[in-house]
């Protein structure tokens, strides 16, 4: 299902809550990549990635595109930084207005659940994908550009 995204401050700044074994979470992800899919082709800005609550769920589950698609990402975390930072605009379905400059990691490992079968695995990402990838942790965490 597309859903309205949420761009109430006070609601986005509540940390997400983890993933627990057992919870159901098939109409989180299915509603994130079908709300990130919609936005990509009709937004005006497009869409690298979205998180949870920006949709009405408090989870620590969000959505980047990798080779063309959106995966999700669950129970989320940065394992390791590095190349240093690097300052860009990023724009936010959640924060109308325009785009902000935000510093972040040029590179990083990120651990998390695989959604095909809840194995914790852990990745490298660069550039573009890293960059979302900390944009969508920043939500999980509270935290707006």
């Amino acid at each position: 299902m597309i859903n309205k995204i949420v761009t109430d401050r006070a609601a986005l700044s509540v940390p997400c809550s983890p993933v627990a074994e057992g919870d159901f979470i098939g109409d989180i992800t299915g509603d994130l990549i079908e709300t990130a899919e919609y936005y990509l082709n009709h937004g005006l800005n497009g869409c690298a990635g979205l998180a949870a609550n920006q949709i009405g769920y408090a989870k620590r589950i969000f959505v980047v595109v990798l080779n063309g698609q959106f995966v999700p990402f669950i129970n989320p975390e940065i394992v390791k930084k590095s190349g240093g930072m690097a300052s860009n605009t990023e724009d936010c379905l959640s924060v109308p207005g325009g785009a902000r400059k935000v510093s972040r990691y040029k590179r990083i490992r990120v651990a998390f659940n695989d959604y095909r079968n809840g194995a914790r695995v852990e990745f490298n990402f660069k550039g573009l994908t890293a960059r979302a990838i900390q944009h969508e942790l920043d939500h999980l965490d509270g935290k707006l550009i």
